[in-house]
């Protein structure tokens, strides 16, 4: 009798990002702004143009299944800003087949993305949470959680936001500006703030 086999599939691919450094009109923002699109996550957003430019961590990890890449990639999809650092993470979302065989790295919050199956999980994110963290919806009328949390890697309170999208395959969005907290960016959580308003579906 053949004994089942176990076939792990990793691998990590990076992507840059379809953005435009053309300036765009922001009313809250003073400062020149380009614009991030991602087709596969089905999102858009504003950014401040001086933080340069964005690339696509993929990641596919899958057990035992056969990944169909024209529905599902089995992927983890993590955005980053090139320009700030090797390693300035921001942005994380999961496919359904990644979420459903997710191999825990050790508290990391992009990994939150897989639980974010309905509005529901948004608009109730905060009710066993502290006073810092709150509901609302961004200009474009998209439900966000953001929240301050303690992150055991770095033993300190990040901020988090989570968004659930309507793409059926990357579902869920987890942000955070955790990776830029340590950079000498004048007024960056009001920016990164800024970020998540004009977050948009395409």
């Amino acid at each position: 009798m053949k004994k089942n086999l176990i076939f792990l599939a990793l691998s990590m691919v990076i992507f840059s990002g379809c953005s435009t450094l053309e300036p765009v009109t922001n009313s809250n923002s003073d400062e020149q702004q380009s614009i991030y699109s991602n087709e596969t996550l089905g999102i858009q957003f504003e950014y401040p143009s001086e933080w340069g430019g964005i690339d696509e961590i993929a990641e596919q990890v899958c057990l035992d299944m056969q990944i169909d890449e024209q529905k599902d990639p089995c992927q983890h999809i993590s955005l980053k800003f090139k320009d700030l650092g090797d390693s300035v993470l921001f942005l994380s979302s999961s496919s359904v087949l990644y979420s459903e065989d997710i191999m825990g790295r050790g508290g990391y919050w992009g990994d939150d993305a897989g639980l974010i199956e309905d509005e529901n999980y948004i608009k109730k994110y905060c009710d066993d949470k502290k006073d810092d963290c709150k509901i609302y919806q961004n200009t474009n009328g998209i439900w966000v959680s953001k929240s301050q949390e303690y992150y055991v890697p770095i033993d300190k309170d990040i901020t988090i936001y989570n968004i659930k999208s309507n793409n059926p395959i990357f579902y869920g969005i987890t942000a955070s500006s955790e990776r830029l907290e340590n950079l000498d960016i004048e007024n960056m959580q009001e920016k990164f703030d800024l970020i998540i308003d004009s977050l948009n579906f395409i």
